[in-house]
């Protein structure tokens, strides 16, 4: 299952044909909490490539545009870690209003223990808050992908047409995607501790894993996760 989640990730390339569509379509196809104004160069495109494949820090459909900016512009992992922190509330609301926006029958039943995840971490229960998150954003891409379901059908999408509604979806999957590939490819046992792993906060915790920014950073991943499977699905019901 690793391997095959973790594919979502590389399979994609963001540049150039998105950058592209972006430059002939315009900022409203763009992801909608991005703003006017977020990409401007094709190096811009590929920071934000970096920041979700290589950091695992969400950049699609939260948070908000002036914090993908800060997040852009900051020149180290470390810097963006402390952009997400000192923004940690209204993180935490742009995530409340993406899972507002996830009402397909298939994902419902996660939004109660999503919202849950978010409320735990209000009330200092940083903890609590990754473990569910972490479980939460697990669950679409494991039973879309082993049902034959939606993220099996992403092949009739043609690329060229949907670009940037592929950004919307595959780049909302790509932090997830690149904790399945470090899990996958036995990375994490050269990681820091520290470091936000999927398989360290499900199967070998520890205090250093479960502190820092991975708490918020797991609610970010979970809430994208699910957004972009909503995106997906609405989609392909509009073009079958």
């Amino acid at each position: 299952m690793a391997k095959q989640i973790a594919e979502l990730g590389p399979s994609f390339n963001l540049s150039p044909q998105v950058f592209g569509a972006i430059k002939r379509l315009g900022a409203k196809h763009w992801p909608p909490n991005w703003g006017a104004g977020l990409i401007t160069t094709e190096a811009d495109l590929n920071s934000v490539r970096d920041i979700l494949y290589e950091e695992a820090i969400p950049l699609v459909w939260v948070p908000r545009s002036d914090i993908c900016r800060a997040l852009i512009a900051a020149k180290t992992k470390g810097e963006r870690e402390g952009v997400l922190l000192n923004q940690e509330h209204e993180i935490l609301d742009d995530c409340q209003a993406a899972l507002d926006e996830v009402s397909h029958s298939s994902l419902t039943h996660l939004v109660p223990l999503a919202n849950k995840a978010s409320v735990a971490y209000r009330n200092d229960g940083h903890e609590a808050a990754q473990a569910l998150a972490m479980l939460v954003a697990d669950s679409p891409l494991f039973h879309a992908k082993f049902s034959g379901g939606y993220v099996a059908r992403s092949s009739a999408l043609q690329r060229e047409q949907f670009a940037l509604e592929e950004l919307k979806v595959v780049g909302a999957w790509a932090p997830l995607s690149a904790l399945w590939a470090a899990c996958d490819t036995k990375m994490e046992s050269a990681e820091n501790h520290s470091t936000l792993s999927r398989h360290r906060t499900v199967h070998n915790p520890t205090p250093e894993q479960y502190g820092g920014v991975n708490p918020l950073l797991t609610i970010m991943i979970m809430t994208s996760t699910l957004r972009g499977m909503q995106h997906f699905i609405d989609i392909n019901e509009a073009f079958d």
